[in-house]
């Protein structure tokens, strides 16, 4: 099924030429929850022992693994203290809504999108 460009408004942000296309599928594959997280194998019936396999503390989920979980706040912090935005939220949509929207130069905007998609 193809999708109309207007219902998926963050494409353009994933998808760019700058971006290698292995980086910008698996950003696809966050934005739309299909990363094979704990949290999601168990909706579909995989039970396992949830925990996040970075810090051990958090059960993993895609919003854990690239927001919350302590190395990906300090990650974030490195690339923060380098580009000077301050992006604080709850769920990775959210994040990347607020990421793509911060105003740079055409160049600077070129090395924050590829920043965040290597982060990821």
């Amino acid at each position: 099924m193809i999708r109309d460009s207007s219902q998926v408004p963050w494409w353009r942000d994933v998808w760019c030429r700058f971006i290698p296309s292995s980086r910008s599928a698996l950003t696809w594959c966050l934005f739309l929850n299909r990363l094979p997280t704990e949290d999601r194998l168990c909706r579909v019936g995989f039970h396992l022992a949830s925990r996040c396999s970075v810090c051990g503390v958090s059960s993993e989920s895609s919003d854990h693994l690239f927001i919350r979980c302590p190395l990906a706040v300090v990650l974030w912090e490195v690339i923060f203290s380098a580009f000077q935005p301050r992006i604080s939220t709850d769920t990775w949509s959210s994040f990347f809504s607020q990421a793509m929207s911060v105003l740079f130069s055409d160049q600077m905007s070129v090395l924050w999108k590829t920043a965040i998609h290597a982060l990821v």
